[in-house]
């Protein structure tokens, strides 16, 4: 035997010689590579012959042997048994366990005398065993023989076990498919998908509906088969239904299928009808069951069609949530139609299952989304009115009106506007009567209640003007608070005055910038004796869409100043201050009269021509020099009423 050779031949002290003599010796065995340096060498301390293998100057251990025990091949004891009858328990034993080498497991089906390799056993392995599961084409009891090869690192060693018999038939039953998604289709109909399995003893598939009280098989595709739509289902809206996907091999062995935890069901989605007053849609639906990857959540998809004939909206995600319910509070439109679908998705990939569309048409109606004031002011000098504009139309039942006398701080309600059997218009106005014009201004709001009496929306805050005036001896000094509140801000205001009412218009006297609210009238050109009154109008900037060039009035704030009345001590007829007539400010002329008495308390003159006064005559002759006595009756612009008495010398 080589070995022996090597033995007999082998000197210690010549080791490198024999360590290229034995590498060209195995260079020459067509087992080994070509690429690979091969080199035997003897441990005379441990008396065991090792190979080794050098790449590009590498060495490395192979294997190593005794020399005086390798010489007679091991012997393999090969034993096979069964559980189920599908699947053969090879195992086997040698004499030498840790002869290097390898193990190959042979199999001849039906007795042919042909043999098999169907498995490689590194000689290592621990315990030395092998399972083979019998599959298609061995449908039926066959009888199957099994022998184990090791082949040694030297041929020498080589041995094959004894012939192990058994009879066995393919009763595995194949896997079921696990990345199945059932979902519904834009036709309502339930479309199941999933990737085919891979294996060359695959049949085909069966898919089975649950029928509320059993599974019903409906159809078998083949193996190469991806998806199947429930075509036997007229409308998958209605509720949700359940599949199993069952894979059935060549020998006609169905997979295990346990339906509680491998079947999938549809999402049913229920959508409420819209509530008039609560106007809210609430959606439920089922949850859905062994998403491939885990289930991430749900998307809750919103489509709003509108006109006639019906334009069809685009669809939008409203929410991503993880619970199976969904209350959808939007700002509903009476007339639009409202649809969703609810569209589970994985944790990871792209695995999605999707509800039918569901929807209502919206009857209710419509609710107010804005109330604005376009103006808060002051009518007739008496009241202030509250002017508004709601949108849309038609929604407003009723409306409250608020105000405050704190700026702001706290609002009362202090009147309403209804309409019994319709809508507040949404242009129109309330007045609040109690308002003292011309004590203070007042913030006002609005809030309004729709038909279900639901307090809606608030409005803007308007503050109304209010002006007061002094009276000085050379001025008249006006002040007056700011409008608030419009849309495009305070262009300006405008002054306005009158004299005793006149012009009835009134004469502008000047215009601010929207920061100015105080002004000195210095009376140029005015009669004292007339009473002098104001107003100021706040003028809104152009562009607002709901009452373009607004504008807001204060009260009317009128000066009244104290009566004053001279008379001199004395007079000449036939001189320079030749009438006896009073110096009068603030006097009515209208309301004057003067009577004239003589010494002897008999009177001779009276008037009521304030300018013209008693020229000294009496019955057309020149009264007497001396002293005389005079009663004035006047009354101011204000309309107070006074009497003076005095006396006066005539001098001549």
């Amino acid at each position: 035997m080589l070995a022996s050779h090597f033995k007999t031949c082998f000197n210690p002290q010549k080791t490198i010689s024999l360590w290229l003599l034995f590498s060209f010796l195995y260079l020459s065995v067509p087992a080994f590579s070509a690429k690979t340096v091969h080199f035997i060498g003897y441990d005379s301390k441990a008396a065991r012959i090792s190979e080794l293998s050098e790449v590009d100057g590498q060495q490395t251990p192979l294997a190593s042997y005794n020399p005086d025990s390798k010489l007679v091949a091991p012997t393999i004891n090969l034993t096979v048994s069964t559980v189920d009858f599908g699947i053969a328990l090879l195992s086997w034993s040698t004499t030498d366990p840790a002869l290097a080498g390898s193990y190959f497991v042979d199999r001849d089906a039906t007795a042919s005398g042909t043999w098999t390799q169907i498995a490689l056993v590194p000689y290592n392995t621990s315990p030395l065993q092998y399972n083979d599961t019998i599959s298609y084409p061995y449908c039926g009891p066959t009888a199957f023989s099994y022998r184990i090869r090791f082949i040694a690192l030297a041929p020498a060693d080589n041995a094959v076990s004894n012939t192990a018999n058994i009879t066995l038939s393919d009763i595995t039953p194949p896997d079921f498919v696990k990345d199945d998604i059932v979902t519904i289709n834009i036709s309502t109909k339930p479309q199941l998908t999933w990737t085919p399995l891979v294996g060359d003893d695959i049949s085909g598939y069966r898919i089975s509906r649950y029928n509320g009280f059993q599974w019903d098989s409906i159809t078998t595709v083949p193996a190469n088969s991806t998806g199947f739509v429930d075509q036997q289902v007229i409308d998958g809206c209605t509720k949700s239904y359940s599949y199993v996907i069952t894979t059935f091999d060549k020998c006609g062995q169905p997979s295990t299928q346990l339906y509680q935890t491998n079947l999938k069901q549809t999402i049913n989605l229920d959508v409420s009808p819209i509530d008039d007053c609560e106007r809210l849609e609430k959606l439920t639906w089922n949850k859905y069951l062994l998403m491939p990857g885990g289930l991430g959540g749900y998307k809750v998809w919103r489509r709003i069609d509108s006109g006639n004939p019906i334009v069809y909206g685009t669809p939008s995600v409203i929410a991503t949530i993880t619970d199976t319910l969904y209350t959808d509070a939007y700002q509903f439109t009476k007339g639009n139609y409202y649809y969703y679908f609810v569209e589970a998705f994985g944790i990871v990939g792209a695995a999605a299952s999707s509800s039918c569309w569901q929807g209502w048409k919206y009857t209710g109606y419509n609710i107010p989304d804005s109330v604005y004031i376009t103006q808060a002011s002051v009518q007739d000098d008496s009241f202030v009115r509250v002017s508004f504009h709601s949108s849309p139309d038609s929604t407003v039942k009723k409306l409250i009106l608020e105000r405050s006398v704190n700026g702001g701080g706290t609002f009362l309600p202090i009147d309403s506007l209804i309409f019994e059997t319709d809508f507040v218009p949404h242009d129109y106005f309330i007045d609040d009567a109690a308002a003292e014009v011309h004590s203070r201004s007042y913030d006002y709001r609005l809030v309004a209640i729709d038909y279900c009496g639901i307090r809606r929306i608030l409005s803007n805050v308007s503050k109304s003007i209010c002006l007061k005036c002094d009276g000085l001896e050379a001025t008249n000094d006006l002040y007056w608070n700011g409008y608030q509140t419009w849309q495009k801000d305070v262009e300006g205001y405008e002054l306005f005055r009158t004299e005793n009412g006149q012009p009835a218009n009134g004469e502008s006297v000047s215009t601010f910038n929207p920061s100015i609210n105080t002004y000195s009238d210095p009376l140029t050109s005015i009669d004292p004796n007339k009473k002098v009154c104001y107003w100021i109008v706040a003028n809104e900037k152009p562009g607002n869409p709901y009452l373009n060039l607004a504008t807001s009035l204060s009260n009317t704030c009128c000066i009244y100043k104290a009566a004053s009345l001279f008379m001199p001590n004395a007079f000449c007829p036939e001189g320079v201050n030749n009438r006896y007539r009073p110096v009068a400010l603030y006097v009515d002329p209208v309301t004057f009269t003067m009577t004239i008495f003589n010494r002897w308390g008999q009177q001779i003159f009276e008037t009521n021509d304030m300018i013209s006064g008693w020229d000294g005559h009496t019955n057309n002759e020149l009264s007497l020099a001396g002293l005389y006595a005079y009663i004035i009756k006047y009354s101011s612009v204000q309309g107070s009423e006074y009497t003076k008495r005095g006396t006066f010398l005539l001098v001549r």
